[in-house]
């Protein structure tokens, strides 16, 4: 009876502890993104695609997109011209005036700082952050001639959460765009993101907004309604303003995530492009 009883005990508890990894919040991420490389997969992202575009792509941002390994919509010339259209619909979304101060945060080779340059000189000035040296010396030469001279101010920051510009003055900017670059995921020390939006919000004048643009939403970033709740946490104003995305982008693709040297399927949903207004209620939300 003993030797029964320490069985069924023994059972039970493999039981239990087969329960709770099965209910843990990384076993569910695992199968969240185990079904997303399987959907990509079926997509068009195969194993064998993402090896194969591995190899043909350079390992660098600054060289051309190559898209002869995979016939898939996000390594094509129709998505490369979206990405056009939306840095227009952007630059044209908040109406900005000769003389205010901006943010674009990683502000990469400067694309949209050309856009928003005109449209505040003179007087105006556009601060441009970004984590990778590169980029830093690319705006540096757009601070010195074009449609950003006089005006584009670079800044370069030492990690995610490290804004660049906390020695700027409160209710300074305008605007502040983050366009596909600071990514907010599932997993994420959410009291870091929170702050981090907080110290971006001090900084917006009373009629300023943060301007937010994902492309594409895979398994690992917050959706639409999660971000939302994310900036509502770091206080922002709740009258969120969903800017449309240019017609005729499909509602979903895949694409190849570093991942080793061969590249990991994802699948992934249309983003989405949100202006964030700063709000009259300086308190955080719980």
């Amino acid at each position: 009876m003993k030797r029964r009883r320490a069985v069924l005990l023994g059972v039970a508890g493999v039981l239990t502890v087969a329960a709770l990894i099965v209910l843990s919040p990384g076993f569910r991420a695992f199968r969240r993104q185990e079904a997303d490389r399987q959907r990509a997969i079926g997509l068009g992202c195969t194993e064998a695609c993402c090896a194969a575009q591995a190899a043909e792509a350079e390992d660098d941002w600054r060289s051309p997109r190559q898209a002869d390994a995979c016939d898939i919509y996000y390594y094509g010339a129709e998505h490369l011209a979206a990405v056009d259209r939306i840095r227009r619909t952007i630059a044209e979304a908040i109406p900005l005036r000769p003389g205010q101060w901006v943010a674009d945060i990683g502000a990469g080779q400067g694309a949209l700082v050309m856009r928003l340059g005109p449209l505040l000189a003179p007087g105006g000035r556009i601060y441009a952050t970004d984590i990778d040296p590169a980029a830093i010396r690319l705006l540096e030469g757009l601070a010195a001639s074009g449609p950003g001279a006089g005006i584009v101010v670079p800044r370069f920051v030492q990690g995610p959460r490290d804004t660049g510009l906390d020695d700027l003055p409160e209710g300074s900017l305008a605007a502040i765009y983050i366009i596909t670059s600071v990514a907010f995921e599932h997993g994420d020390d959410v009291e870091e993101d929170v702050a981090y939006l907080k110290r971006l919000r001090r900084l917006l004048a009373d009629d300023g907004v943060v301007v937010y643009h994902t492309d594409w939403v895979d398994a690992h970033l917050l959706d639409r309604d999660e971000l939302v709740a994310l900036f509502r946490r770091a206080g922002f104003g709740a009258d969120v303003r969903d800017i449309p995305l240019p017609p005729g982008m499909p509602a979903e693709t895949c694409y190849c995530a570093a991942k080793g040297d061969r590249g990991e399927p994802r699948s992934a949903r249309l983003g989405y492009l949100l202006a964030f207004p700063k709000g009259k209620d300086p308190a955080a939300r719980p």
